[in-house]
């Protein structure tokens, strides 16, 4: 019998297992989430919107992660279904607020700014809060923990502008 032991085999187990896990997990967290935006929504566009924001939010985080020179380690795997998670909840507020001016008689525009001013400083806090707390990873002594604070804080300040730029510019321009 052979067995395996030592640092390198276990960080390289750890690792793939962490792959392995996140790319049967996130199928699975994407229809819960869309299932919630369907629900909350109540709209097939608005629930697309919703996705299309927090993609490209992922995409920008981790294609930068990478271009920066960032590996994926066992704990930032995790960082793509936690951005889903932010991402589409900042997204539901602001497309539910919208909805509900809409369903008001207001027009788009108006809806969407109205939208903004309602539902964008409370997000913002939200945004702040979170990043704050994954920001204070920073303080750890373990390199991977540090990483992921910075990660993570710097991603939910990302989800959130990307949240108000893509659902605000396609909520109003597209019919």
């Amino acid at each position: 019998e052979v067995y395996y032991s030592g640092a390198p085999f276990i960080g390289s187990y750890s690792a793939d297992t962490a792959r392995n896990d996140m790319s049967k997990l996130m199928p699975w967290v994407a229809v819960i989430v869309v299932g919630i935006i369907i629900v909350t929504s109540k709209s097939i566009f608005a629930t697309l919107i919703a996705l299309l924001s927090v993609f490209v939010s992922i995409v920008w985080v981790m294609g930068g992660m990478s271009l920066l020179g960032h590996k994926l380690t066992l704990i930032s795997t995790s960082l793509p279904i936690l951005l889903l998670a932010l991402g589409s909840a900042y997204s539901i507020h602001l497309i539910t607020a919208m909805l509900s001016r809409l369903d008001e008689g207001m027009e788009r525009k108006e809806a969407m700014k109205q939208a903004l001013i309602h539902t964008g400083p409370p997000i913002i806090v939200c945004v702040a809060t979170t990043a704050a707390g994954f920001f204070s990873f920073m303080a750890m002594d373990v390199d991977p923990m540090v990483e992921y604070g910075a990660a993570m804080g710097i991603s939910t300040i990302v989800i959130m502008i990307v949240t108000f730029w893509v659902v605000s510019a396609m909520t109003v321009l597209l019919p």
